[in-house]
């Protein structure tokens, strides 16, 4: 497997790592506000976008990893619409 796929694997991950811990953490005392959810998530998708990831995959990985933790049910609708793959 070439390099550049596996670094881009590695930082998927840590793209991802970031966007879930920093919605745990914004959503421990109360749903997220979407505002601060669409800032952590514009910030996440143009990291992604800056190396070459495709954005609806790392979208999804992040949903799936919130759902992995039991966050993606406390998300507010209009947090959660954010990682639609259609989104943006």
């Amino acid at each position: 497997m070439p390099l550049e796929v596996l670094l881009r694997d590695e930082v998927r991950a840590g793209l991802v790592s970031v966007a879930v811990n920093t919605l745990t953490t914004a959503t421990a005392n109360g749903a997220a506000n979407v505002e601060h959810a669409r800032g952590v998530l514009d910030g996440v998708r143009a990291a992604a976008l800056a190396f070459r990831l495709d954005w609806p995959t790392t979208a999804a990985t992040i949903r799936r990893n919130l759902a992995d933790v039991g966050l993606l049910d406390e998300l507010t609708p209009a947090t959660a619409a954010l990682l639609e793959v259609n989104h943006g």
